[in-house]
């Protein structure tokens, strides 16, 4: 016969479990999940501040005017032009320029489709030529001074010319994208001395 003490000791220890023990497999976390190629390196936060949207300009950089190196986190960290050569900036007048990233699927790792559309004059015939045969970086000016660079693993190029002569004030539509089987992009931060380097060897 069991006494009391022994009685409710046993309920205490088996509440919660019926009439069986707590299986300790329960309390074990599955330590045969992916194992990550690539973490985040820190907390994504934002705060109260009304942000400025839009794009404020772009730079043009022709591939084979350039040379890209990389920092650890994947950002450019230099650009050094060939003597003679510089970038070509686009203005930005009532979001004349877009920026839309999309998902491209690859064997090894996903990356970005990124387009940049922005618009030019249609009497400007000899930039428009270079346009249509052009591989281009991209650097990114937001309208709250922050920098983004587009095309680093695929060269962008003219994948769209859209130009009405009767409407739009004679303003041509030009979408730079990476092209098709290409390995695509990523949407990269961009380093103060590349940023620099860049805005200092922009043609006038």
């Amino acid at each position: 016969m069991v006494d009391r003490k022994t009685f409710y000791g046993r309920i205490k220890i088996t509440k919660g479990f019926g009439s069986k023990k707590p299986n300790p497999s329960h309390f074990k976390t599955n330590d045969m999940g992916k194992t990550c190629l690539s973490k985040l390196q820190g907390s994504i936060l934002t705060n109260c501040t009304i942000p400025t949207h839009g794009i404020k300009n772009i730079y043009l950089i022709h591939v084979q005017d350039a040379t890209l190196t990389f920092a650890p986190d994947g950002a450019i960290r230099t650009i050094t032009f060939v003597t003679a050569t510089g970038c070509y900036k686009v203005e930005g007048y009532k979001q004349n320029i877009q920026v839309t990233t999309a998902i491209r699927t690859m064997d090894a790792s996903n990356k970005m489709d990124i387009s940049v559309m922005f618009k030019v004059p249609s009497k400007l015939v000899g930039a428009s030529m270079r346009l249509l045969t052009g591989r281009f970086y991209v650097m990114i000016e937001s309208n709250d001074m922050y920098y983004y660079f587009a095309g680093s693993i695929s060269p962008l190029e003219c994948s769209g010319y859209d130009l009405d002569l009767n409407t739009n004030g004679q303003l041509a539509t030009v979408t730079l994208t990476a092209p098709d089987g290409s390995a695509g992009n990523y949407l990269r931060n961009i380093e103060t001395a590349a940023v620099n380097t860049i805005l200092t060897n922009t043609s006038i």
